[in-house]
């Protein structure tokens, strides 16, 4: 009997032994020699509401594959038994860009590379681009350090090893395959910064647009590109400048100042009248100068406003220092069809040009609910004879109609039949959408009012203002 108790005695012994050594020692992977990141000793450690870790490896700057660290010679020994009572410091991460700007809102993952069966611990980066990780003392880790989403196109993930957690603070720095480009754009006559100015690349198989300008004159982009790279900077009114670089990947040219130097400038003179040469006093006139950059393509024209004025009653107006080259003047009065953009080419000492206004109507409308109660459109689309020729909403009003010319024509490049940048409207007091200038006719008006929709006739008379009602039903398909 009691040789019977001893044996059963023993075995429980071996058991628990057994169910010890099984508990903490890693176990490899299926098919291969290297320890299971599933066996995790600390799960709690991971904050599940962070993004996964990437499944497949991806190449960190320093040429390693991101996953479970391999182990090499310095890390070859596997500690069987880990003590239970573990030593730990807090480390203090800090995430940068190639050009030490502190980038937030990414995470760090820390491997340990000793007690290889230890959970990935992953922390996320706060705004200013700092992170706090708790790690075991004397246990060599590597950082992994992630921006805030794996398709951000500027940054690619980046390592650091080894690291210890009683090191205080470590520096993480981000792979890119961008080039950084800054400096600023300076008057040539006076060395004053210029805040508005436009900045173009080109290499010989692609082209691009940058920033329109900053305070202060400065820019400072990124650039996806490599080798040689043209670098145009344009501004309103001033000779473009251009310069050729050479960029790399996590470079940074730097300090770059472009100098532009002042264009020929002439005085505009110009007069507004009537479709019966009746001069229209009052009016506004809005002018701004085209400067072409890049491959000389229409699109590449920088946009300076010159300022606005109102013609007198005579309906004339002036404009002085208007560089040379191409001009856009827009001409509004109530009661007239805005003239959308007229873009023609200064000359010479001076240019004079005459525009006609034709007269129009005004337009107020508004939806009206099922209960009775008025609602301003969202949106309204005006159709003459099927077409569409107006539509506005709160912030503008474009229209195919609104057009005039220039006697004479031979200046005149274009017209923006569209109304170029939208014309303004307004919402009156009692929910009406104020539209000035439609021209005369018969329209179909559609309106939009929160995902309702009406249609209504509205007939429009040069000098009168049309008020008009669409009531409101369930939008057609």
């Amino acid at each position: 009997m009691r040789r019977r108790l001893r044996r059963q005695v023993v075995a429980a012994i071996g058991s628990v032994a057994l169910l010890l050594v099984l508990a903490f020692v890693p176990h490899p992977r299926p098919g291969s020699g290297s320890p299971n990141p599933a066996s995790r000793i600390r799960p709690a450690a991971i904050e599940p509401e962070l993004p996964p870790y990437p499944s497949e490896p991806r190449a960190s700057r320093i040429g390693e594959a991101h996953g479970p660290p391999a182990p090499s010679r310095s890390t070859e020994a596997i500690v069987a038994i880990r003590p239970l009572e573990i030593a730990e410091a807090t480390l203090r991460v800090a995430v940068v860009d190639p050009w030490e700007r502190p980038l937030g809102g990414g995470w760090i993952v820390a491997w340990p590379l000793r007690f290889a069966g230890d959970a990935p611990l992953r922390v996320a980066v706060d705004d200013e681009g700092f992170a706090e990780i708790r790690l075991t003392l004397g246990v060599p880790h590597r950082l992994d350090a992630f921006p805030r989403s794996l398709d951000d196109p500027r940054f690619e993930p980046s390592s650091l090893e080894p690291v210890f957690g009683d090191a205080g603070e470590v520096t993480v720095r981000l792979g890119s395959k961008a080039c950084r480009v800054s400096g600023r754009v300076l008057a040539a006559e006076s060395g004053e910064p210029l805040s508005r100015f436009a900045l173009s690349y080109r290499t010989e198989g692609q082209s691009g647009g940058g920033t329109a300008g900053a305070p202060g004159g400065t820019f400072d982009e990124l650039l996806y590109l490599s080798g040689n790279v043209t670098l145009t900077i344009a501004a309103g009114g001033r000779a473009p400048e251009t310069r050729v670089v050479r960029l790399a990947a996590g470079g940074w040219i730097r300090d770059l100042e472009f100098r532009l130097a002042a264009l020929p400038a002439a005085t505009l003179r110009g007069r507004v009248v009537s479709e019966d040469g009746t001069a229209v006093g009052g009016a506004e006139v809005v002018l701004a100068s085209l400067t072409p950059y890049g491959q000389g393509d229409p699109m590449d024209e920088f946009w300076s406003d010159l300022g606005h004025t109102a013609t007198d009653e005579s309906g004339r107006f002036a404009f002085g220092n208007v560089p040379l080259g191409r001009s856009v003047v827009e001409v509004r009065k109530e009661y007239f069809a805005p003239t959308g953009r007229v873009a023609f080419r200064m000359e010479g000492e001076g240019q004079e040009v005459e525009i006609v206004l034709i007269r129009a109507g005004r337009l107020r409308i508004r939806g009206r609910l099922p209960d009775g109660t008025a609602g301003t459109p969202d949106w309204i689309r005006l159709r003459k004879d099927g077409a569409l020729v107006l539509k506005a909403d709160r912030s503008g009003v474009e229209a195919e109609g609104w057009h005039s010319y220039l006697p004479g024509g031979g200046q005149v490049e274009s017209y923006d039949m569209w109304g170029g940048i939208g014309e303004p409207c307004a919402v009156d007091e009692e929910g009406f959408l104020v539209i000035d200038g439609v021209l005369s006719g018969e329209y179909e008006a559609t309106v939009l009012f929160e995902g309702l929709e009406g249609r209504t006739a509205v007939r429009v008379v040069a000098g009168e203002t049309a008020e008009v009602e669409a009531i409101l039903g369930k939008r057609r398909g």
